[in-house]
């Protein structure tokens, strides 16, 4: 079963600081910490991160979840993309890639998916970038990405 993983014990902050809001946001009555991580559990106990709670979006009402990890790894597929990453807008993912040294079109990449991934996850629209906004540890920064969209939304009117 997928579901949000939350964690309990002496290492789970007491809170925010100076924040209350907020740490009732993510710290329940009884001591348990909601990390926003989407996990799963193997037989054996073990979690599977699989996104962040953030990232995750339903195409359809009422209908399962989706996650950009669902449509990034078949980007991952086509040998002309280096990276990706997958944003939904509007219940609708959008691609992000970088190319490798010879750059498909975002027709052929679209296509591709459209005969790998269910019609509700196949990404709207395909936008090449040289390189992908990154926090200091390297992670894309998705909010980043979407502000790309609205400058490329912008652009085209």
């Amino acid at each position: 079963q997928i579901g949000e993983l939350a964690v309990r014990g002496p290492q789970v902050m007491m809170g925010y600081w100076k924040n209350p809001e907020a740490t009732r946001e993510v710290l329940t009555d009884d001591g348990w910490l909601l990390t926003g991580d989407v996990a799963q559990m193997d037989t054996d106990g073990y979690f599977r991160i699989i996104a962040r709670k953030a990232e995750m979006w339903y195409p359809t009402k009422p209908g399962k979840p989706a996650f950009p990890r669902d449509v990034e790894e078949v980007l991952y597929e086509v040998p002309q993309v280096k990276e990706a990453a997958v944003v939904a807008i509007a219940r609708q993912p959008v691609a992000f890639v970088i190319a490798q040294h010879e750059r498909p079109t975002a027709e052929s990449v679209i296509a591709y998916c459209q005969r790998r991934l269910p019609l509700e996850l196949v990404p709207r629209l395909v936008i090449f970038l040289d390189d992908f906004p990154r926090s200091f540890i390297g992670k894309v920064l998705r909010r980043e990405l979407a502000k790309h969209y609205e400058q490329y939304e912008q652009s085209r009117t």
